[in-house]
């Protein structure tokens, strides 16, 4: 019993430490870039989405929020290009954008599913414009 329990818990901390990289990694995105989210997930061509991003997490408030979608095809495993959702200025007050868009059915023909969505955040710093992303 008490194996059982030490190989359990060692397996729980395992799990923990090999997460701890890719958390912090997307915490260090939320910073730079803000946070989005799509609903449903899993979308697909023809679908309705609703996305929300978040800019106040951000290190710098955005001029420009796009937001691209990127899928894998199936054939292949490889990935699709970025196909723009929407692209939108983003107001010196503003913090949260949310939208309602149609997924284009068009993806469907592609071959390609496993989409995700991206938001391409264009900031200026240091005189410099500035452009990254955070997934959902």
């Amino acid at each position: 019993m008490r194996f059982t329990t030490f190989a359990a818990t060692l397996a729980s901390v395992a799990s923990i430490v090999a997460a701890s990289p890719l958390a912090l990694q997307a915490r260090q995105e939320a910073a730079r870039f803000g946070l989005v989210s799509v609903t449903p997930s899993d979308f697909v061509g023809g679908d309705d989405i609703t996305i929300v991003y978040n800019a106040s997490t951000a290190t710098h408030q955005p001029e420009f929020v796009d937001f691209y979608i990127q899928g894998t095809f199936t054939d292949t495993s490889n990935r699709t290009p970025f196909f723009l959702i929407q692209r939108n200025d983003f107001a010196a007050d503003q913090q949260i954008l949310t939208l309602n868009e149609h997924v284009p059915d068009a993806l469907n023909n592609l071959g390609a599913g496993n989409w995700v969505l991206t938001a391409f955040v264009t900031f200026e710093q240091d005189g410099l414009t500035e452009v990254g992303g955070i997934s959902a």
